[in-house]
Order: C-alpha cells, then sequence, then structure tokens
C-alpha cells in the first residue's frame, strides 16, 4: 500500500491521468481510502466510460462488504438514483441502513419498508433482553410516520401487551411508543 501510495503522488507529479486513473482503481479495489479514491477515479473517468466504471465500482464494494464499504455503496446509489439497488443493498445490510436511507426509501417503497420493519418488530419482540424491547419500540416510533402506520402501530402493540404482559421491560419500552 505504501509503495502503490508513492506511485499515485509520483503520477500526481506527473499529471498522468491515466496512471492516476489505473493506481485509484487498484486503490480502491484494496480498500484504501475509498471515499478519496472513488472521487479520483470519478474525476479521471471519462463520461462515455462511466457506467462501466460505476458498475466495477459498486462490484468492488459488493464484494468488499464490510461496513465502511456499505456505506460507501449506498452514498453511491443514492448519487446515481438506482432506487431499487439501494433498497435491496439496504435490506441485505439491515434495519439500520433502511432507517438511515428511509428518506430516500419511503417515497418509492414506502409500503415495502413499512412490511419491513413490520417483520423486523415481530422477530424482534419474540427475543427477551433490554436491547430488544428497546429496538422494537424505537422501530415502532419509525412506523408510525408511514401510510397506515399509526393503526398498525397500535395494533400492535395492544398485541404485544397481551402477548408479552409478564415482561415488564417490555411494557417499558411499548410505554415509549408515540402512537398509543
Amino acid at each position: 500500500n505504501h509503495f502503490r501510495k508513492e506511485l499515485l503522488s509520483l503520477y500526481k507529479v506527473q499529471k498522468n491521468k491515466e496512471k492516476l486513473l489505473e493506481i485509484n482503481k487498484v486503490l480502491f479495489s484494496e480498500g484504501v481510502d475509498q471515499i478519496v479514491c472513488y472521487a479520483a477515479i470519478k474525476k479521471l473517468t471519462p463520461p462515455l466510460a462511466w457506467p462501466v466504471v460505476l458498475t466495477w465500482v459498486l462490484d468492488q464494494l459488493t464484494k468488499r462488504g464490510t461496513y465502511g464499504s456499505q456505506d460507501l455503496q449506498a452514498s453511491i446509489l443514492v448519487e446515481h438514483s438506482m432506487w431499487e439497488a439501494l433498497w435491496a443493498h439496504c435490506q441485505k445490510v439491515g434495519v439500520l441502513f433502511v432507517h438511515k436511507y428511509e428518506t430516500y426509501l419511503r417515497p418509492r417503497f414506502g409500503e415495502a419498508v413499512l412490511a419491513y420493519y413490520h417483520l423486523y418488530v415481530q422477530q424482534q419482540a419474540t427475543l427477551s433482553d433490554r436491547g430488544a424491547y428497546r429496538r422494537v419500540a424505537d422501530t415502532l416510533n419509525w412506523m408510525i410516520a408511514f401510510d397506515g402506520g399509526p393503526a398498525l402501530v397500535r395494533e400492535l402493540v395492544v398485541h404485544y401487551r397481551k402477548t408479552y404482559a409478564r415482561r415488564p421491560f417490555m411494557m417499558q419500552a411499548l410505554n415509549e411508543v408515540k402512537a398509543v
């Protein structure tokens, strides 16, 4: 990596765009300063070649699969208005990613996002730990903002109060749900 960064500096001084693009792609694929490398790749790639390079960038991020790569991938999908791919990516990564990118997802996939949250709440409610109860309450509060959300949340809260009445920490978490 150190050697490649030295090459990068040398190519910058030489203003060798072809080599700069090449070394940025190598560093990007190795996970080194991916945000910086992405910006350089985008700047150095000719517009006609960009769609192919964008596909390569997204493939590289999918292969890496690290948290930072996942966030960068989502940002790139937003940048290029690739909503279907963003929705699929967020579902794969998890509920916190769905929530993080909900602003972009809700207008296009509102019912699907609500259903995703509903399934998640049902799964978390079956667990018996405080963290799961907190996640249930947080997610129920997120669900309120959707069309049909308040009624669904009220229904779920009533159901959980009956089903999990012997779990005092669940009852405490449900008290923090705003739709009730």
